[in-house]
């Protein structure tokens, strides 16, 4: 899986979702990528290294702040 195909199957997950709040969207998006499953071990093991680069590199200080001033909190 190369990085263009990890951002794509991300952005197949989310077609679909209409206005609910965001806790539908993420409800939405996890049953999209669960029917995509089928994926060979070899892609799901690269999805899980690409995945886990963008979510640490994310994980900073300012980012959280810029999260918990636009939703009025923030959490994992």
């Amino acid at each position: 899986m190369t990085t263009d195909q990890f951002w794509e199957l991300i952005a197949e997950s989310r077609r679909g979702v209409g206005p609910a709040d965001r806790a539908g969207k993420l409800e939405h998006q996890c049953r999209r990528m669960k029917q995509r499953a089928g994926l060979p071990p070899k892609e799901i093991l690269e999805y899980e290294r690409i995945f886990g680069t963008y979510y640490f590199a994310a994980y900073r200080y300012d980012l959280w702040a810029a999260a918990y001033v636009i939703w009025s909190g923030c959490s994992d």
